[in-house]
Formats: structure tokens, C-alpha cells, sequence
């Protein structure tokens, strides 16, 4: 999806596994009972203080018989091996997002996300999920198909035929998808990684082990949760996406964040001194820009067509999906708005999309592992519906005369937006479709927590509540405040008390609210 930060039988050979989880599961086969770690190949780039080793499963969890494949486990070792508690699983979302580049980040001090006593009490290891953007069978699709068609896509169509050229043009390229990755293609969904998450804590050898979980990656864990919950010593799912729930729900609890969000993001614009936009009228400066772009495609003087195409206002769309994340990001946010709203200046560059050539993005991982996972089944007419129902819980244009009616609205590039157009026609199977979530109360640790922010841009609130009720024994902690994740946030109450809880197993009191 663009514009996203946002992370993937069991084993017969290992023994007591089927006693270790009261969840039924197929029993299938791999062959690799324990890592062995050392240096990690130097084609990765990573900095000497991670180690890797491998685990072997099967390519097909449903087939015994079919072809293994290797997986490669990424580590940083606890820093205080006196204090070592244990492993921390580290999962982040996409989906499609290879979290072995941030632990890379984290490894050689440039990016500072865990405590120091976080660090000290944890090995911290990855195994990217098979067909993200990292270092496990990545999906490999011709860029060309895209960059030749980006006049015939859009996530925001008009018109039955407008839609239907989108789809197929993201049919024809998951084709090229499917015949440039191989046979592991027909295999990415997340209840697949969350069999191949299993058999990596199997093969550390140390029993239950703690994991986190970001956006797409709370899928990934919920699923494992569900499956395995006797094997989880501690649990955050964070900013959670409930694969539960149909296109519908999902779509209207997505509008109702992002609207949320940019009307708060829309706020600071025009009131916080230090904003570029600081007391002027930031939510028409914004809505004009955006019917101009979709009007006429803001052209990029000095960028050849070659590197940059024209902006859209589904462009400008996309990339307010992605700053409206993290508050961090909207001082940037609202300095390019500032720039490109400027009739006498127009400077557009915030809001280019660079044409690619890689075969391996974000862009392809994040459909060849959701269209897996996801029934976007649906008519024209369903569309429609569907997308009056995100218009009228979107944030309307200010200048509107017409008010409620809402000629004109905002709504950004979400999630369940990019995909129901991708997956249509995506060349593989459904193998994980949205099914009921039920995850008994585990007996070797402590119960799942649960974070969200009440004003989450890209997954409502309500999703946490929901997901509340669907595991046994869990607790829900909200922070008051925008963005998508709760965790690495900076000197904030949200943050210590989600680190006493891997550390010593202190749980927050249920319905706890923490300022932001």
C-alpha cells in the first residue's frame, strides 16, 4: 500500500509441540530443530553485532511433502547477559515491511527505539516475513507494469470503467509477481507466517518468549496467539488491524480514524506557532490544493518524466496517509502543504512519487502478502456503497456551502482503500480469509496487552476494543493522542509502562489512559 511505515500442521519433529498449544493445528513437517547462529552474509549490509542462522520449514504448511525453504533469523544480543530475561520477537506491519533493516538501524546506533534496560534484558530477534521488502523470498515484480500504467490507476475512481482499469492493471502485475518470485508466492498469508514464527521459537530453544507486534504485524501475532497461546511469555499487539471483520466494517472504522485525525492534524496546522501555516486557514489551503491535483496534475519543473510523473491529488492523498502517522512528521507535513499551495511559488516535490526500477518495494510485498489474507470480492455497485459510506464519515471541505452534503471530502490512501482495489483479481489464492478470532487465555505467561491511540489515522479505535473481547484475559491501555503505534514514543508514560511489562511481567490496570 503507498505511502504505508508501516510488518509475518506445525512441527512434527519437534516434540511436544501438539501438548504445548490447546489450540488444534495441522501436523506438518520441518527439519531444523535449533539455530545456529553466526556472522550474517555480508550481502545484507548488516553491522557485526547482529548474528543470523536459519530455520528450515516447509514451503507449503499443508503439504508435507512439498519443497522446504530456508528462512533467515536475525539477532541482537541482550546487553547484560546477567539480566538476560529472554527473546523479544519484533514484528513490525506493512504488510510487507522487513523489520531486519530497523534492527540493522538499532544495531549500529542509528536509530534509537528500545531502552537501555529494554536492551539489557533482551535478545531482540527478527526472521522478516516470507515475501516482505528484507532478506526472506521477497517478492520480485516488473516495475515497468506499474510505471507505465499510472495514468490508468487510481484508488479514488469515478467511474465502472476507471475502476475496472485499476484492477486489471494490478492483476497484470501480480502476474509478473507470481513469475518472477516462483512457487513461495501461493504462499505469503499470515496465518502461514504466524506457522513460521512458531517454528523459529522452537528452534531458539528457551520455551515461551515475548513478541511485539505492529499494525499489520498484531495480525500476524493474533493469529499466532490463536494457534499457540501456551507459548507466549509476554504479548503487545500494537495499533491493531482485527482480520476479523468484513470489507464494510473495516472500511468505516479506518474513515472514522483518518477524519479524526486530520481534523486534529488540520488544527495544530493553523494554531501551533511553530507550524509553517501557523494562523492561516490550513484546511482550504489543503482542500484547494488537492482539487486542483485532481483536476490537473500538478507538473514537477527540473524532474525529467523519466524520475517523476505529474502529482494527483491522490498523490498528495497518499502522502498525508504516511505523516498523518506520526505527529513527528507533521511540522514536514505541513511545510510542503505551505509550499505547494502557494499560487505564486508552487513547489510540489513534498508530494512526488519517483518512478521505480527495483523489482523488490513495498509496494508489491504489501498486496502479494494481503490479497492472501483478504476477500475483496465485490461489484461496482458495492463499491459505491461502500465508498459513500467512508465519504460520509470523512472530513468535508470547510468552504462547502452545501455543508452536510459534502460535496467535496477528503479521505486518504488507507489500508482496506489500496487493497480493494489491488486484490480484485491478484493471481493467487485466498488462503487466509477473514474468519472469527477466538484466543484462549494462555498458561505460561502473562495476559496479551493491548495499545492503541484513540486517534489512529490508519486503524480505528474500535478495533482495539474489539480485539479486547476476542482474547481471554486481555488489557486494553489507550493513549490519549494521535499516531499509528504506542511503543517508541519518546519519554512517555505509554512507553514505560509497556517496558515494565516485558521486563517484570506488570500488567497496566484494565482501561488505563495515558496522555500524549
Amino acid at each position: 500500500m503507498p505511502n504505508r511505515r508501516y510488518l509475518s500442521g506445525l512441527l512434527a519433529l519437534f516434540s511436544g509441540l501438539q501438548a504445548a498449544s490447546s489450540s488444534p493445528i495441522e501436523a506438518t513437517n520441518a527439519n531444523s530443530s535449533h539455530i545456529v547462529w553466526g556472522k550474517c552474509s555480508l550481502e545484507y549490509g548488516f553491522p557485526a553485532n547482529l548474528k543470523c542462522g536459519n530455520v528450515e520449514v516447509p514451503m507449503d504448511w499443508d503439504d508435507p511433502s512439498c519443497p522446504q525453504i530456508n528462512l533467515t533469523v536475525v539477532k541482537l544480543e541482550a546487553t547484560n547477559p546477567e539480566k538476560r530475561k529472554g527473546t523479544l520477537f519484533f514484528q513490525e506491519g506493512g504488510p510487507g515491511i522487513g523489520s531486519s533493516n530497523t534492527l540493522s538501524l538499532v544495531a549500529n546506533n542509528s536509530l534509537s527505539i528500545f531502552s537501555d534496560e529494554m536492551r539489557e534484558n533482551f535478545d531482540v530477534v527478527v526472521q522478516d516475513p516470507r515475501g516482505a521488502d528484507g532478506i526472506n523470498y521477497p517478492v520480485r515484480c516488473d516495475p515497468s507494469l506499474l510505471n507505465n500504467n499510472w495514468n490508468r490507476t487510481t484508488l479514488f475512481p469515478k467511474t465502472e470503467k476507471a475502476w475496472q482499469d485499476t484492477i486489471e492493471v494490478y492483476e497484470q502485475l501480480g502476474k509478473t509477481c507470481l513469475n518472477k518470485t516462483g512457487p513461495v508466492f501461493d504462499h505469503l498469508d499470515s496465518k502461514t507466517q504466524a506457522k513460521d514464527l512458531e517454528a523459529v521459537r522452537i528452534a531458539l530453544g528457551e520455551g515461551p518468549i515475548s513478541f511485539y507486534g505492529l499494525s499489520w504485524g498484531t495480525q500476524r501475532l493474533s493469529q499466532y496467539a490463536q494457534l499457540f497461546p501456551n507459548n507466549i511469555r509476554a504479548m503487545v499487539i500494537d495499533a491493531v488491524l482485527d482480520h476479523s471483520w468484513g470489507l464494510v466494517r473495516s472500511s468505516a472504522s479506518e474513515a472514522t480514524g483518518e477524519a479524526l485525525t486530520l481534523k486534529h492534524f488540520l488544527e495544530w496546522a493553523s494554531t501551533n506557532k511553530t507550524s509553517a501555516l501557523y494562523k492561516q486557514d490550513a484546511a482550504k489551503i489543503l482542500f484547494d490544493l488537492v482539487k486542483q491535483a485532481d483536476k490537473h496534475p500538478i507538473p514537477v519543473p527540473g524532474c525529467p518524466s523519466t524520475v517523476c510523473r505529474p502529482v494527483r491529488g491522490e498523490d498528495i492523498r497518499g502522502a498525508l496517509t504516511g505523516a498523518l502517522e506520526g505527529v513527528g512528521q507533521w511540522p514536514l507535513m505541513v511545510a510542503g502543504i505551505a509550499e505547494a499551495g502557494n499560487p505564486d511559488n508552487r513547489n510540489v516535490t513534498s508530494f512526488v512519487i519517483p518512478i521505480s526500477t527495483a523489482e523488490t518495494s513495498l509496494q508489491f510485498s504489501e498486496p502479494a502478502i494481503a490479497c492472501q489474507d483478504w476477500n475483496f470480492t465485490e461489484s461496482w455497485t458495492d463499491f459505491q456503497n461502500r465508498q459513500q459510506l467512508m465519504a460520509s464519515l470523512a472530513l468535508s471541505d470547510p468552504s462547502d456551502p452545501a455543508g452536510f452534503r459534502k460535496a467535496f471530502t477528503l479521505e486518504t490512501q488507507s489500508f482496506i482503500r489500496f487493497l480493494s482495489m489491488a486484490c480484485p483479481k491478484w493471481p493467487a489464492r485466498i488462503t487466509n480469509p477473514q474468519a472469527p478470532l477466538h484466543v484462549e487465555r494462555g498458561t505460561s505467561g502473562a495476559p496479551i496487552l493491548i495499545t492503541h491511540a484513540l486517534w489512529d489515522p490508519s486503524l480505528g479505535y474500535d478495533g482495539a476494543v474489539e480485539m479486547t473481547r476476542k482474547i481471554e484475559g486481555s488489557v486494553l491501555v489507550t493513549r490519549r493522542g494521535e499516531g499509528h503505534g504506542n511503543w517508541f514514543l519518546p519519554d512517555s508514560e505509554i512507553t514505560r509502562a509497556i517496558d515494565r511489562y516485558y521486563i517484570d511481567l506488570e500488567v497496566p490496570e484494565a482501561n488505563t489512559v495515558f496522555d500524549s
